[in-house]
């Protein structure tokens, strides 16, 4: 298992691709905070002419850390969408298979190389807000909050990215389904507002009806820092069970060969 994940990591730290899309990701995420700071500092000096002031974690930090998550749903189907596809396009994969593990070892390998990759990206996002901090102090519990949520999301997307990379040989097909899944879970927070009410009962007065199962609607209650056993349940949900339809896609494809 270990050979397998620093042969991933390995060739993660070498691709050209996962670099430009990690400046790409950096330099979009850093544009959008740079607007934001303009956007607060203005506000900031239109606040204290009519006395009030201005909370940067609400109307800045926890902006920011939103769309960190939202970018990352463009970002990560670009990541994973070669995890399998190319095991399967190079003939690898069969090789993998006479390996001395199982195939749990195999797309948990795969899946902590990819998560390690994104934390490192993550990680390099918070810069910015080291630089913030040294302006104007910060709430770091909820700085932390808000990443642990990121981290979690992070892996829902990854473990969604692998199993649509099983499918398939096609790295192409394996973004697309990424991609398709992980829209859908973000259209879920909007679906509230066009579904009848009739259709979104059942879900508790806490859980915003049917928006409950969209994948930024937790995050945002992380970067709130109103962290709740359901949030975590909902990513560790998601992820293990994508987890295991991969391993059962790798599973059927060791028994036909």
């Amino acid at each position: 298992m270990l050979a397998i994940f620093r042969r991933d990591l390995s060739a993660y730290i070498n691709s050209i691709t996962v670099w430009v899309l990690t400046a790409a990701y950096l330099f979009v995420s850093g544009l959008i905070f740079t607007l934001m700071v303009s956007n607060f500092v203005e506000s900031s000096m239109g606040g204290a002419m009519s006395g009030r002031t201005p909370n940067i974690m609400d109307e800045l930090v926890l902006g920011y850390q939103w769309w960190l998550g939202f970018l990352m749903i463009f970002l990560l189907p670009m990541l994973t969408m070669r995890l399998l596809a190319e095991e399967k396009r190079i003939g690898t994969l069969e090789l993998l298979f006479t390996y001395p593990v199982n195939e749990w070892e195999i797309v948990l390998a795969k899946f902590f190389a990819s998560l390690l990759t994104v934390l490192g990206m993550l990680g390099l996002s918070c810069i910015s807000l080291a630089y913030l901090s040294s302006k104007t102090p910060l709430d770091w519990t909820l700085v932390a909050s808000g990443y642990g949520g990121l981290a979690l999301m992070a892996s829902t997307l990854i473990a969604i990215g692998l199993w649509a990379s099983s499918l398939s040989a096609s790295q192409v097909i394996a973004a697309c389904i990424t991609y398709g899944l992980a829209m859908t879970l973000w259209l879920m927070q909007l679906l509230d507002k066009f579904l009848p009410t009739k259709l979104t009962e059942g879900f508790g007065e806490e859980s915003k009806g049917i928006g409950s199962l969209g994948i930024m609607t937790h995050l945002e209650s992380f970067a709130r820092g109103n962290i709740s056993s359901h949030d975590i349940v909902y990513y560790l949900t998601l992820t293990i069970l994508f987890l295991f339809l991969t391993v059962r896609v790798l599973d059927s494809r060791k028994w036909r060969m």
